[in-house]
């Protein structure tokens, strides 16, 4: 019995699929397979049922999942042990993360986290808030970063920073906080994608206006956010972003921004992994930093989708 094998076993029984299972471990799907027979050989017992669905694991395959999952985190822990010994942490970090915290969050602050652990890489994996909690709550990753709660039952977060959401239009636009009520429905109104944080967001900020986001002239619904900042800029239409994400935009005049009195929002972001989730000593060494990084950061005050 080795660690290749056990690893084999483990990701396919999270993945319920031996191709699957082969993808994320850079194997090919036969080695997969032949892994995992051999650890059935070893013990004696049928650990996996195959169909031409999917792979469940048996009785015994439930059972011996666990000890497997022990058994890698006691090689990663012992690893980490002796390389902080030395302050030579490595190996790689594989993280799920909405457009925001991937675009803006995540990459500003690995550039100093890999100043201080230069032999730790990132594999980071970008989609909307709710598949990244899909993600999670499906074991396809350790931990994510999200811009929304959903209460679930099942994961857990922590808070990381916040930021505004605001309303910004292209440069000479006639909408201004004055005029913003009777014209707002005239614009061409670009949208972020169903299960986007963004576009939960920016909804809560038009009804807050007293705009009902169902009679808005959507003229785009696009996936990324720097492509929605990038459509106002050319005057395409109107939109509701993170901040962060218009910031140089706004900054060179490329954007400008319409602020509502007496209407602030604020979201905040979050890691989420599941509640039964032994974080590998890696990622607890990288929440710990980020979470440093940003004390202080005030979390806004937020409903949650459903």
């Amino acid at each position: 019995m080795d660690f290749k094998q056990l690893e084999a076993f483990v990701k396919t029984v999270e993945l319920s699929s031996f191709s699957k299972a082969a993808e994320a471990l850079f194997l090919s799907q036969p080695s997969i397979s032949v892994y995992v027979s051999a650890l059935e050989t070893e013990l004696g017992a049928k650990l996996l049922t195959r169909t031409t669905k999917d792979v469940t694991p048996t009785r015994n395959g439930k059972l011996f999942y666990e000890y497997a999952k022990n058994m890698l985190s006691l090689r990663e822990k012992a690893v980490f042990s002796i390389q902080s010994r030395s302050n030579s942490y490595q190996g790689e970090l594989e993280i799920h993360a909405s457009s925001v915290p991937a675009q803006y969050i995540l990459p500003e602050i690995i550039v100093d986290f890999n100043k201080t652990y230069p032999n730790i890489s990132f594999h980071i994996t970008m989609s909307d808030t709710f598949n990244v909690i899909n993600s999670v709550i499906g074991q396809k990753c350790e931990i994510g970063v999200v811009g929304a709660r959903t209460e679930t039952g099942k994961c857990d977060y922590k808070f990381i920073t916040s930021e505004a959401i605001v309303l910004i239009t292209p440069p000479g636009s006639p909408l201004t906080e004055d005029t913003l009520s009777e014209r707002i429905y005239s614009e061409n109104f670009i949208t972020r994608e169903e299960g986007s944080a963004t576009r939960y967001h920016a909804e809560e900020f038009l009804m807050k206006l007293g705009v009902d986001p169902g009679k808005l002239k959507v003229v785009a619904q696009l996936t990324n956010m720097q492509s929605v900042v990038y459509a106002v800029s050319k005057g395409l239409g109107i939109s509701i972003v993170s901040e962060i994400a218009a910031r140089d935009y706004i900054t060179s005049g490329l954007v400008s921004v319409v602020r509502p009195k007496d209407v602030e929002l604020r979201r905040s972001f979050y890691f989420v992994y599941r509640k039964d989730a032994i974080l590998s000593p890696k990622l607890n060494l990288f929440v710990n930093y980020v979470c440093g990084a940003y004390a202080g950061a005030p979390e806004a005050q937020e409903t949650n989708p459903a």
